[in-house]
């Protein structure tokens, strides 16, 4: 009984390690199945594929910690022609993570043409995250 006592804890702790992974694979599977329907449809993304897609990635960003599903439903709401959505999503973003190009980026699009100020501000910051490098010279 006494060597059944370290593979009884070893297996215990397996499917402990299990359970607290298995929702960051369901996240990851729903955020890639969410992108494949987007890039499968292309400029042919219907309500419902856009509806499907969005589903899959709120239930990918429910379940991670990762910023990447809400990034992905903001670009898929500007796609759709929902910039208000999409800027909604954005700044959401950009208020949990200030230091975040992409959903700086994501939010000057969004509004473009809505709040050009507000978009104005968003490239400045974008700008100040990014600043653009002058090319190294070539060394002779």
């Amino acid at each position: 009984m006494r060597a059944a006592a370290p593979r009884i804890l070893l297996v215990a702790l397996a499917l402990a390690a299990g359970a607290w992974l298995l929702p960051a694979l369901e996240a990851v599977r729903d955020q890639a199945a969410g992108e494949r329907i987007v890039e499968r449809a292309g400029r042919n993304l219907t309500p419902a594929d856009a509806r499907r897609a969005e589903a899959l990635l709120a239930t990918a960003a429910a379940h991670t910690r990762s910023s990447t599903p809400e990034l992905r439903i903001a670009q898929l709401r500007l796609f759709d022609g929902r910039p208000a959505a999409a800027a909604q999503v954005a700044r959401g973003l950009v208020r949990d993570e200030p230091a975040n190009p992409e959903a700086w980026a994501l939010l000057a699009q969004a509004l473009g043409r809505s709040d050009p100020p507000g978009a104005a501000a968003a490239l400045a910051h974008l700008r100040a995250l990014s600043p653009r490098v002058a090319p190294i010279a070539p060394k002779n």
